[in-house]
């Protein structure tokens, strides 16, 4: 009897600690990407740069004109992002797909260098569909400075 309590808490020990190993393989995954190259991304991903900065697309958002109505600009698309930089300080950090006269900067080091958007259904959704930020994917180049 003792043997078999033994055994039972060895193997309770073994269970539990890879458990643990498992849940923190799900914590760090993300897109690794390097900078000056052209990569894609969808709600909730995660982007890792070389240095070990990077950010979470955390909402996707439909500002465009509503339909049926008649307006002066035509409205964006609007990310939010939350910034990790290289010292593992975050922030958040909104950006749209409006043209922009200067390059914001993302990151203390970089900077969004192109940034296009598409819906999984080509296009805008239309009036009858409403509209659903899993189904668009970010296209984008980040520059590092």
């Amino acid at each position: 009897m003792k043997y078999l309590t033994l055994i039972f808490a060895i193997l309770l020990i073994i269970s539990c600690s890879k458990a643990d190993d498992d849940d923190d393989t799900e914590k760090n995954d993300c897109i690794e990407v390097e900078f000056n190259s052209s990569f894609s991304i969808v709600l909730d991903d995660e982007v890792c740069f070389p240095d070990g900065s990077g950010f979470i697309v955390k909402t996707i958002t439909d500002e465009f004109c509503p339909c049926e109505a008649v307006c002066i600009w035509e409205g964006e698309l609007r990310v939010l992002v939350e910034t990790i930089d290289k010292n593992g300080e975050k922030d958040l950090f909104t950006f749209g797909s409006s043209s922009y006269d200067s390059k914001p900067e993302i990151l203390p080091h970089a900077k969004i260098d192109a940034f296009t958007f598409e819906y999984e259904t080509g296009g805008l959704p239309d009036c009858e569909n409403d509209y659903d930020a899993s189904k668009v994917t970010l296209n984008m180049m980040i520059l590092e400075e």
